[in-house]
């Protein structure tokens, strides 16, 4: 793997800048590999994260108590389930003055 260097500074409890100063290659592999050992997940397939909890959880990782987890369907199986899951991280990316949409 190639070294990332990750330039932030933290204000407020919240992370201001983000700055990438390399580009990093991952595959699907080491990137689900990365992201179960850091959420304690046991995924074992990218397409895993469609549901939108690993994303609330992540958000939740980065802004710690900030994503109500309590709302976010974990056992999410159908398509209006993983609906409700983006519903949540979309509404946390507005509480947290985060400019990206997401169509839901």
């Amino acid at each position: 793997l190639k070294s990332v260097k990750i330039k932030y500074s933290i204000k407020n409890d919240q992370l201001n800048h983000l700055q990438f100063q390399h580009a990093i290659e991952l595959s699907r592999g080491e990137l689900l590999s990365w992201l179960n050992s850091l959420l304690k997940l046991n995924y074992s397939k990218i397409e895993q994260l469609g549901t939108g909890a690993a994303y609330c959880q992540l958000l939740d990782f980065i802004y710690p108590g900030k994503v109500p987890l309590t709302k976010v369907n974990w056992k999410a199986k159908f398509d209006y389930e993983y609906l409700n899951n983006f519903k949540v991280l979309q509404q946390s990316f507005t509480k947290l003055n985060i400019m990206k949409h997401i169509d839901v």
